[in-house]
């Protein structure tokens, strides 16, 4: 799930401080959350939150957006792979439920 991350307000000096400690271009300090420049970074900042033991600072997850990254062999453009596959989950959960309605 996407992260959020977010901060107390009234601890904008520390959140500053915190930031000038991370790694240049790791993020930006936006009202009272901090935005990622590469979500690849995430694991970056979480253990620089462990390892100062920052608790103005909190990393939640929006359930309403999933982040994914794939590759294809370039038989398929991307999106007709997301495609397909969509096609082909699809086809399991059906096969699943069936399953299920045997059990019963």
């Amino acid at each position: 799930m996407e992260p959020i991350i977010e901060f107390d307000k009234s601890k904008l000096d520390e959140v500053k401080g915190f930031v000038d400690k991370l790694p240049e271009d790791l993020v930006t300090i936006k009202g009272d959350k901090l935005i990622l420049k590469d979500i690849k970074k995430l694991p970056v900042i979480e253990s620089y939150i462990n390892k100062e033991n920052i608790d103005f600072i909190t990393i939640k997850r929006d359930p309403t957006k999933f982040l994914f990254s794939f590759e294809t062999d370039g038989s398929f453009s991307a999106k007709d792979a997301i495609i397909e596959s969509v096609k082909i989950l699809e086809g399991k959960y059906t096969e699943l439920g069936k399953l299920l309605k045997d059990i019963k």
